[in-house]
């Protein structure tokens, strides 16, 4: 069996986090499932801050990552249970 490996994400946007387009956190969301789902919601918010170089998520990153993950879920790019 392969080993678990965790996903690299880049992120494309020279925004802070709580302020990057939704499109491009869906997209990283995207990925982050296609590599290591399934997965859970705290684990994609690790990931996506992670790759932002932050070592916690306030309030706001935590709410608009969430938001993100909305929306990739209610345009089918993710599946949730």
């Amino acid at each position: 069996t392969p080993l678990y490996e965790e996903v690299s994400l880049t992120p494309n946007t020279t925004t802070e986090l709580h302020e990057a387009p939704l499109g491009a956190l869906v997209g990283l969301i995207k990925q982050t499932v296609e590599a290591e789902g399934p997965i859970h919601r705290d684990e994609v918010i690790t990931r996506i801050r992670t790759a932002w170089g932050l070592q916690r998520a306030g309030n706001r990153i935590d709410s608009h990552v969430g938001n993100a993950i909305n929306t990739a879920v209610n345009a089918a790019h993710v599946y949730r249970s």
